[in-house]
């Protein structure tokens, strides 16, 4: 895997990582945290994510176009959030403050981490570990919201039958 390919997949666990969690406790803030709308909004980041990282590969990768590309990506997310709550000024809140977070700790990340990374003799080796990391913390992220659906559901179903 070269470093092009891994820094795309670190990006996109990176934002499913801390967007995830964001939009689970909007999703439970107005009592719709669906299955099908946990699952939407993982999708969106998906596809968000790669289609601009992808994107970077064959543009410019300057502020003003990074940022541009953020503001459609973030009116993209509000409107499915939209969608998904139906409420127009949470949904691009939330939008703004989960891409805000992401996009901040990614700076940081490519800023102070991945240059000292770069330096390294075994930076191939430092990069897939953090993948790892990543696939690791998003598995049990997903995982831990897939639980409590499942205790919740199960904890109904014993309340009908009491």
């Amino acid at each position: 895997m070269n470093l092009s390919t891994l820094n795309i997949l670190i990006a996109l666990l990176m934002t499913l990582v801390i967007e995830t969690p964001i939009y689970y406790l909007l999703l439970k803030i107005y009592k719709n945290n669906k299955i099908k709308d946990i699952l939407t909004i993982i999708l969106m980041n998906i596809v968000t994510n790669l289609s601009l990282n992808i994107l970077l590969l064959f543009i410019p990768n300057n502020l003003l176009i990074i940022l541009f590309l953020e503001g459609i990506i973030f009116l993209i997310e509000g409107i499915i959030i939209f969608l998904i709550i139906n409420r127009s000024f949470f949904s691009f809140l939330y939008a703004t403050i989960s891409n805000l977070i992401s996009y901040l700790l990614g700076l940081i990340y490519s800023h102070f981490i991945y240059i000292d990374i770069l330096n390294s003799n075994n930076a191939l080796n430092i990069l897939s570990t953090i993948l790892i990391a990543f696939i690791a913390i998003f598995v049990i992220e997903v995982l831990i919201i897939f639980l409590v659906k499942f205790i919740k559901y199960k904890n109904k179903k014993k309340e009908e039958v009491e």
